[in-house]
């Protein structure tokens, strides 16, 4: 697990200034998991990110960074955008209508 402290600059950003809407101190938590190419139990390596994650749910802000989530994280990606989403979507679609720059996930339309 890795852990990034959110706070100083960063949190004196507008929160309209760029795409990522949670400006306030925060700290940002990288749940990993990483195994021997030997070690065919993968599952048993997901279960514990998936057991972690649910075990710091309770505490955590809604949302997260937007760089950490994957596609399947719906409800997330919006929070990490907040109010900025419809505008980040509007560029999204004037500067890049074919979906080519796609590596961070965007919240749906």
């Amino acid at each position: 697990m890795l852990s990034h402290h959110f706070h100083g600059a960063a949190t004196r950003v507008p929160e309209d200034a760029t795409a990522f809407g949670m400006r306030r101190p925060h700290f940002v938590v990288e749940i990993l998991a990483a195994w021997e190419p030997t070690d065919t139990d993968g599952e048993r390596h997901r279960a514990w990110t998936d057991a972690t994650s649910t075990m710091l749910a309770p505490v955590a802000l809604p949302g997260g960074y937007a760089a950490l989530l994957g596609p399947d994280d719906g409800e997330q990606i919006a929070d990490a955008y907040g109010r900025n989403a419809a505008r980040l979507l509007d560029a999204k679609a004037r500067f890049d209508p074919e979906g080519i720059f796609s590596a961070t996930p965007l919240p749906p339309p």
